[in-house]
């Protein structure tokens, strides 16, 4: 990565961590001083954590990325790792053995807004690198940041489905 970021010029990469529980992976760590963060986690503990590591470069907010803003109900599942703004699949969850991970504990409403509308508010003025980790909302959040994805983004690290763990979510092939 960082051989790339010299080939593009790039004196900091400007990563976008959408789903920030936990705060930013230790691949990242290896930039050291040219990594910037610009973090997003809707569950308004764990993003105050994350601020509150005092973590050099890095911002977090607590707002979860979708294709609009708003509102919507992020339910907390017994595993936080697991909480999503789309109810759990309990007919093919029930079918593994830590499908408990997935029982949601509780809900919330939480802010909703789009990529492209975070950043410019927060006077972010690009990302190089977007990585998600959102529980089923990634095609929403891809829709959301069009301007962004279109504009210097050069990787999108994400996880995705092929069968749904979360009722209503896009699996591969709609984000393939």
């Amino acid at each position: 990565l960082v051989r790339l970021m010299d080939v593009l010029g790039l004196e900091t990469l400007t990563l976008a961590d959408v789903g920030a529980r936990w705060g930013i992976h230790a691949k990242w760590k290896g930039l050291g001083n040219r990594l910037r963060v610009i973090g997003f986690e809707p569950d308004a503990e764990e993003c105050q954590r994350l601020n509150e590591r005092n973590e050099e470069k890095a911002v977090f907010y607590p707002v979860a990325l979708s294709d609009r803003s708003g509102k919507e109900t992020l339910r907390i599942a017994r595993e936080p790792g697991r909480s999503s703004l789309y109810p759990p699949a309990s007919s093919l969850l029930r079918r593994y053995p830590d499908h408990e991970g997935y029982e949601i504990l509780r809900t919330v409403e939480v802010p909703v807004d789009t990529l492209d509308d975070c950043l410019r508010k927060n006077n972010a003025s690009s990302v190089d690198f977007v990585k998600m980790d959102v529980q089923g909302s990634e095609k929403k959040i891809i829709e959301g940041g069009s301007r962004t994805f279109s504009d210097r983004v050069f990787g999108l690290e994400t996880e995705v489905e092929v069968s749904p763990l979360y009722e209503g979510q896009p699996l591969f092939a709609d984000l393939d």
